[in-house]
């Protein structure tokens, strides 16, 4: 069963979106192998939230083949956390897949091509859209949820700025959490500080995000780096240095594929690596 309910708070800036799944005992986390581009599945029997598509729809497609059973082609929801190309451009081949519930993603721009392609898709497909940001709770299991931590209110668009836009959110699991952070440069200004097990680096390890007061704040125990072949250099050599001079344990797609964790959904437990295996 699916509920969604919805509670907005007159005066203030709180907006909180509420989900159940029922009857589920753990939840997988994949770091999807989409190439150079972000696609994380949570995913927990016939229930699932992808954040972010990639570019590359075969890729995308190819990897929730893998682990979203063959006879579901529903999405519960899906999150978008910035209107690149590289998070959002497989977005209309995925709707031409799945059925998608709910769409929590800020206003999609007109002024890009890829812009207007997701947009068009996502009205012929009459998909639900929220705006997600500070204040926004998606309730998974007991005591599982994904809560956006920023930004405070929907950014308008600024197309040489799209990265600072990026939607961070958090998924607490057992004892675990995984921070969840786009493209934001900088992110140590806008998050507070706070433990977490897993990092998904930001912006595919470009030199301009975690940084040493970032790391140095948030103390993650492992790194994912989704990355692909790019003319970036990503990941940046001062990124990886930065992670292997605090031991943080690091993975990467383009070198191990898909990054899956399994989380048992019980208070105070431990999600475990199940790929790669180490």
């Amino acid at each position: 069963m699916w509920v969604v309910a919805l509670l907005f708070v007159f005066g203030a800036t709180v907006f909180l979106a509420v989900s159940v799944w029922r009857d589920v005992s753990s939840l997988r986390v994949i770091f999807l192998d989409v190439g150079q581009g972000d696609a994380i599945l949570l995913s927990s029997g016939s229930n699932q939230l992808l954040i972010d598509t990639g570019k590359n729809g075969r890729a995308l497609l190819s990897g929730l083949g893998e682990y979203v059973p063959f006879w579901d082609r529903t999405i519960e929801m899906v999150l978008l956390t910035h209107p690149d190309q590289d998070h959002i451009g497989a977005l209309p081949d995925l709707l031409d897949r799945y059925r998608v519930s709910l769409l929590l993603s800020a206003d999609i721009p007109e002024e890009t091509a890829v812009g207007r392609a997701v947009r068009t898709s996502v009205e012929s497909h009459r998909i639900r859209r929220i705006a997600p940001f500070r204040g926004l709770s998606v309730t998974i299991g007991p005591g599982v949820t994904l809560e956006t931590i920023f930004p405070e209110i929907e950014m308008p668009f600024r197309p040489k700025y799209t990265n600072e836009s990026s939607v961070v959110a958090l998924l607490s699991v057992g004892a675990d959490s995984f921070l969840f952070t786009g493209d934001l440069p900088k992110e140590e200004v806008v998050l507070p500080e706070r433990d977490i097990r897993v990092l998904k680096v930001s912006h595919h390890g470009s030199k301009y995000s975690t940084s040493d007061v970032f790391l140095d704040r948030m103390k993650p125990e492992e790194a994912v780096i989704s990355v692909g072949k790019n003319s970036y250099g990503h990941p940046a050599p001062e990124v990886l240095d930065r992670l292997g001079r605090r031991g943080i344990r690091t993975f990467r797609t383009d070198m191990s594929g898909a990054i899956v964790y399994e989380c048992p959904l019980a208070e105070k437990t431990s999600c475990s690596l199940i790929r790669p295996r180490l």
